[in-house]
C-alpha cells in the first residue's frame, strides 16, 4: 500500500537518506538536504520526524554548500523502528567558496541542530555531484 503525505515545510529539499538497516521498510527520521537561501544550492542539512513532521535544521552559513547527508550508525546499537532517537552521525561533504576547499561535516544524528562535531578539512575542493554512502567495514 503507497501513500504520498507532505510533512515539512516549504523549503526545498534534496537527496533523502534514511538509516540503511530501515531501507524499504517504516522509518521514522529521514535526512536530507535543504536549500533555506537564495543562493539554489543546499546550504544546510535537515533532520525529519515522520511521526510528528519536526524538522531540525543546521545550516552552515553564507558561502558553505553542503553534499547529500550519510548516516553512519553506531557500532553495536539495536536500532528499533519508531526509536524516539535515533543516535549516529550525519555526514556532508560541504564547499566553502571563500577558501575553495571542502571538508567533511559530522554531525550527530540525534542532535543535528547543533551543528558539526568535527569538520575534516581537505587540502581542494570535492565536485559538488558527489555522493556518499557509509559501509561498516570489517
Amino acid at each position: 500500500k503507497l501513500k504520498e503525505e507532505v510533512i515539512a515545510d516549504e523549503d526545498h529539499y534534496e537527496m533523502p537518506f534514511v538509516n540503511q538497516r530501515f531501507v524499504g521498510r517504516e522509518h521514522r527520521y529521514g535526512y536530507l538536504a535543504r536549500d533555506g537561501s537564495a543562493d539554489r544550492f543546499w546550504s544546510s542539512l535537515a533532520r525529519v520526524d515522520t511521526r510528528t513532521g519536526k524538522v531540525d535544521v543546521y545550516d552552515f552559513g553564507a558561502g558553505q554548500y553542503c553534499a547529500e547527508p550519510v548516516f553512519a550508525p553506531i557500532p553495536g546499537h539495536e536500532y528499533e523502528v519508531g526509536d524516539a532517537e535515533e543516535p549516529g552521525w550525519i555526514m556532508s561533504v560541504v564547499y566553502d567558496a571563500n577558501s575553495k576547499r571542502s571538508y567533511l561535516a559530522i554531525l550527530r544524528a540525534d542532535r543535528l541542530a547543533d551543528g558539526p562535531v568535527a569538520k575534516l578539512m581537505l587540502r581542494h575542493h570535492v565536485p559538488m555531484s558527489l555522493h556518499g554512502f557509509w559501509y561498516e567495514g570489517a
